[in-house]
């Protein structure tokens, strides 16, 4: 019973290795964007939702991600303001 346990267990981790990026969200000023992580290329990548616009970010790093993202919104935000002119 403990090799079919382990054996289990190893199927387990083979199938989340395999399987699809999970994706989580991250929030700034109100707008939200999914993120995930490519591990071919160590980078997380997210796009803010909805919103007529796309902005996207990628950080190497969850805090990277955090910091590009606000900036992207920043910059977006601005950019709003100035059509308004």
């Amino acid at each position: 019973m403990l090799a079919a346990s382990r054996t289990a267990t190893e199927a387990t981790a083979a199938a989340r290795t395999n399987s699809a990026p999970a994706m989580t969200a991250m929030t700034y000023k109100g707008y939200t964007a999914t993120v995930e992580y490519d591990p071919d290329a160590g980078i997380f990548h997210g796009e803010v939702a909805d919103t007529r616009d796309v902005i996207t970010f990628q950080g190497k790093s969850v805090a990277e991600a955090k910091q590009v993202l606000a900036e992207s919104i920043e910059d977006y935000l601005a950019f709003r303001e100035e059509l308004r002119k």
